[in-house]
């Protein structure tokens, strides 16, 4: 098994999460655990997401919301039919899933 650089899979993984778990013009992910166990990475990210927006009256608060995205992904071989991780996100998008292969190649690139 090749070496897995966790520092480089550590800021890959919170992008991924924050590009595509959370929502709105204020976004953020932080790594709350993360464990590599041989090849296997066990993961827990709090997201953030939020919309603002500007009216004749100031800002104005559309929805803030704050959850968390975990699972366990195989980085060197991911069954990309044995996992899908999904989120609840506010309307209009409803609902976002990656598979554990979308996750994995990504993290490994």
């Amino acid at each position: 098994m090749a070496a897995i650089d966790t520092e480089k899979v550590k800021q890959r993984l919170d992008a991924y999460i924050e590009d595509h778990f959370a929502v709105g013009n204020k976004r953020n992910a932080d790594i709350e655990e993360f464990e590599l166990r041989e090849e296997v990475l066990h993961f827990k990210l709090r997201v953030q997401s939020k919309e603002v927006k500007r009216t004749p009256f100031g800002r104005v608060t559309v929805y803030s919301l704050t959850y968390h995205v975990e699972g366990d992904v195989n980085l060197i071989s991911p069954d990309p039919d044995d996992v899908k991780i999904c989120v609840d996100a506010p309307w209009p998008v409803n609902s976002i899933c990656v598979t554990a292969r979308e996750i994995a190649e990504y993290l490994m690139a």
